[in-house]
């Protein structure tokens, strides 16, 4: 998809795991993600990818509703970190990736910097 994103114009999209090779220096404007559910790793990407957003800077993720229920402390701890910098997420409805062949539930989630 990062072949699609170069040739509609985007600049220097990213098509890796930045949590391993993200510059910390190099800030960006807009970061949009999937990243993976599993044992609330779409905590640990959108909380690093909210360190890279440039101030004013807007981050868009799809999200695993468990982070915004689970009682484990790290969701805990997520929802207040989410809380603090006045997150916002929406439940997508059902069936919204089936045609990706999945039907797990999803939160689209928004954060301004």
């Amino acid at each position: 998809l990062v072949e699609i994103l170069e040739k509609r114009g985007f600049a220097s999209p990213l098509g890796r795991d930045f949590l391993a090779e993200a510059d910390e220096r190099v800030k960006w404007d807009r970061i949009i993600m999937n990243p993976p559910f599993e044992r609330l790793q779409d905590v640990d990407h959108v909380r690093h990818a909210f360190d890279l957003l440039n101030e004013g800077g807007r981050l868009v993720a799809i999200m695993s509703p468990s982070p915004f229920f689970n009682s484990q402390r790290k969701a805990q701890d997520f929802r207040q970190w989410f809380e603090s910098v006045s997150g916002y997420a929406e439940d997508l409805p059902a069936g919204t990736f089936r045609e990706s062949g999945t039907g797990v539930a999803s939160k689209l989630v928004v954060i301004d910097k």
